[in-house]
């Protein structure tokens, strides 16, 4: 992400089915450090999750991995890796092996089934990095239908954020949920993958991130938050 250019990650490779407008072949390339399965159990150093959406039934499925594969390894990691960044009609979906059949999944994120974060029970504390800040799904977008898209996918990241909040809320033993959110609009496009734009994202997250840990408890608030925020979605030196 510091020097995200480089990578080039969208490259023009138009295709009718599915649709879509870029090729993945630079985020496979990106995510090369991993190395193959046996290299990459080496080098996890804590267990994780990665969710992708089954295309074809819009189901979300959460693949794990864990040191060694001691506890699983539901590999291939890149792969899976590469289906959760698969906007749809922005890149296209990955096949994956589910079950002794191979399905097309897509980003984990895709309008499906409800969030449920209910596989979290038993956690004390769950810390959820939101990228949206409150307000930002209201604001007036004006005639330009990029910016309606933008408010659109930010207005459902909110809804899917919420709606997972509230599932954890429905546990016997409701767990501390700390909602850390960005102290300014990150102010560019979801598809805007260059070195200048991301880098100062970057930046502001490192010191959100130190801000938050020095006083975490004042961050906790309890259920959806509120839509009062007047700063603007995009700043009006966005094209």
């Amino acid at each position: 992400w510091r020097d995200i250019s480089a990578a080039r990650v969208l490259r023009w490779k138009p295709r009718l089915d599915p649709p879509t407008m870029f090729g993945n072949e630079s985020l496979y390339e990106v995510l090369g450090y991993a190395g193959d399965d046996e290299q990459a159990k080496g080098m996890v150093k804590t267990p994780f999750g990665v969710f992708v959406t089954d295309k074809a039934t819009g189901r979300r499925r959460l693949a794990r991995f864990t040191p060694g594969g001691a506890a699983g390894w539901d590999g291939p990691l890149t792969s899976h890796l590469v289906a959760s960044c698969s906007i749809p009609d922005v890149f296209p979906p990955v096949p994956l092996p589910v079950g002794g059949e191979t399905r097309l999944h897509i980003d984990g994120a895709r309008a499906g089934d409800e969030p449920d974060f209910s596989y979290l029970a038993g956690c004390q504390d769950v810390l959820v990095v939101e990228m949206i800040r409150p307000g930002e799904p209201g604001l007036w977008s004006g005639f330009n239908p990029l910016r309606w898209r933008e408010r659109r996918v930010r207005r459902g990241q909110r809804r899917f954020i919420d709606r997972g909040i509230a599932s954890l809320h429905a546990l016997p033993e409701v767990p501390r949920v700390f909602r850390a959110r960005p102290s300014a609009v990150l102010d560019f496009s979801l598809i805007n993958f260059k070195t200048e734009v991301c880098l100062d994202a970057f930046r502001l997250g490192q010191r959100d991130a130190e801000a938050f840990a020095a006083k975490p408890l004042l961050a906790q608030v309890p259920g959806p938050l509120s839509d009062g925020d007047p700063e603007m979605l995009l700043s009006p030196s966005q094209p």
